[in-house]
């Protein structure tokens, strides 16, 4: 291998392990070692050099995870194939420099403070997955999802807490790959320390796994449907009655087998609703509540016009028991980044492009004697969100959701997996209704216990345990990643003040500060004239 190619070769290598290791590959066992390539390859570089290096490693990172933007830009904005293309490029450029951010700072701190960049990446690994704003959010530990025992930890930590974990196995593999290449002896520490953690994690889930499958077997339980109408989006403005008898269709199949509660998809209910609107006796059409997408309005006393993308819970007689209007709106498809400056770019927005406002309110809705917590399309990927929706102690966690935008590629099954997690961080069953699939129930360790097909209509029951208590992580939420971040920026500032000291002492104190800790210079006998006599 070519000596000035091996660091780009690595990087790539990094990228390719860390998104086979991904949600839509498979191979999950890769995320443990993904970094370690990375790392390696940054090992004799200048900090900018390693800048480069981890541009390289995560823009191949996303360019194999990201592939359904394509199609997304196609058929939401209507933008021609090499325009979609090119947005894929530039996206995958910008949440990609997340990781570049990572490896320029391992090697940043490594390199002012002398320790191994092994013992330094987990810690600035978590904090810039914490902090570093992304479009669409993701975690390393979401590659986790058939790995059951590792994620139990969540309900602690969060994926963050996860993420360090298989950090800190990618720094030992790293440590020990560079103290081969440098032929140097290698302390066992750190691949001990790493050992350690990971046979923790593991014992963690051995224990937490049969002890909520106990406790789920002993909660109430409401028996709910999901009703999956197989009508995208885009369909569903052109023929939106056909989505409503179908989920009609569904719900009263769904009501003969018990159901107590149905949920539609995103949008299941087309037509403005206004906000203070307390019955709507057309939406059930069975003898079970129904859950829905639903658009919502309100006329403020100015007579401005706020639109939400909300859901309501409906019972069967048609009142409206309550309702949530979504937060956390989509950038660009839900509202347009400076459009309340610059109205014209809602005008030259694609053909589906919306201009909502957020919601106010994360309090369940409460169903008889049971709490709904509601939450909307890809809040479901948000553990902050739907953290804030936990604190009103919900019973069961609901979202309703349309990934038909994102055509036939892995966007359903990553986005699942994703909304998984928030089960095990919050320890309750999610039920996940979406209009062209994946719809699904996802039990309290964050199992995926039945599920839809794509693109096809589905009728799915459960008997879903309504769930009580709290978390350590719905407590105390990212404490890991506050706690990363906190010891990278103590380690940044103590190397700047023991640099900055060293560029202001005296040239006697520099002499005296730089020989602390080592031996005094030798002797230096004067010089030899020409008749060679010293002096």
């Amino acid at each position: 291998m070519p000596t000035r190619a091996a660091p780009w070769l690595l990087a790539i290598l990094g990228g390719v392990l860390y998104f086979e290791g991904f949600i839509g590959h498979g191979h999950y066992t890769l995320s443990w070692i993904c970094l370690a390539p990375a790392l390696v390859a940054v090992r004799n570089v200048s900090p900018r050099r390693a800048l480069g290096i981890g541009t390289l490693f995560g823009f191949v990172t996303h360019l194999g995870g990201y592939s359904w933007i394509v199609h997304l830009l196609m058929e939401f904005a209507g933008a021609p194939w090499a325009v979609a293309f090119l947005g894929y490029v530039a996206l995958c450029a910008a949440q990609g420099f997340q990781l570049a951010v990572f490896v320029w700072l391992s090697r940043l701190i490594a390199l002012r403070t002398g320790r191994p960049i092994g013992w330094i990446a987990p810690f600035v690994f978590v904090a810039v997955e914490a902090f570093y704003p992304m479009l669409f959010p993701s975690y390393l530990a979401n590659s986790q999802l058939p790995f059951p025992l590792a994620t139990q930890i969540l309900d602690l930590g969060g994926p963050l807490l996860l993420g360090f974990v298989m950090a800190l196995v990618s720094g030992a593999v790293a440590d020990l790959l560079i103290s081969r290449l440098d032929r140097r002896s290698h302390s066992y520490g750190l691949p001990l320390t790493a050992t350690i953690a990971f046979a923790l994690t593991l014992a963690y889930g051995a224990w937490a796994m049969p002890r909520w499958t106990a406790l789920e077997a002993a909660a109430p339980k409401l028996r709910i449907g999901i009703a999956q109408s197989n009508v995208g989006a885009a369909d569903n403005h052109l023929r939106w009655d056909e989505s409503w008898h179908r989920n009609q269709r569904l719900s009263r199949q769904l009501a003969t087998v018990g159901a107590e509660l149905v949920v539609w998809g995103e949008g299941g209910y087309m037509g403005w609703v206004r906000t203070s609107e307390k019955r709507l006796p057309q939406i059930p059409g069975a003898d079970a509540a129904v859950l829905t997408g639903i658009s919502r309005y309100n006329i403020l006393s100015s007579g401005q016009r706020e639109d939400f993308n909300g859901a309501a819970l409906i019972d069967k007689s048609g009142d409206v028991l309550g309702a949530y209007d979504k937060i956390d709106l989509l950038a660009f498809g839900e509202y347009i980044p400076l459009g309340e400056t610059f109205p014209l770019l809602y005008k030259l927005a694609g053909p589906y492009g919306s201009h909502f406002t957020r919601g106010h309110s994360v309090a369940p809705i409460t169903f008889g004697r049971f709490r709904v917590g509601a939450f909307i399309c890809f809040e479901d990927i948000l553990p902050s969100r739907v953290r804030a929706i936990a604190q009103g102690a919900p019973h069961v966690l609901v979202n309703v959701t349309n990934d038909s935008w994102y055509g036939r590629g892995a966007e359903q099954e990553i986005h699942l997996a994703l909304a998984a997690f928030r089960s095990i961080e919050q320890r309750r069953w999610l039920v996940r209704s979406t209009n062209t699939g994946i719809s699904a129930f996802v039990d309290a360790e964050g199992r995926i216990v039945e599920q839809s097909g794509r693109d096809m209509e589905a009728a799915l029951v459960r008997d879903v345990p309504m769930l009580e208590g709290g978390t350590i992580y719905l407590a105390l939420g990212d404490w890991v990643g506050w706690l990363c971040a906190g010891a990278c920026a103590v380690e940044l500032l103590r190397t700047r003040r023991t640099k900055r000291e060293a560029t202001t002492l005296p040239p006697s104190k520099k002499q005296t500060r730089s020989n602390l800790g080592h031996e005094p210079p030798p002797h230096k006998p004067p010089p030899i004239d020409a008749t060679g006599n010293q002096g």
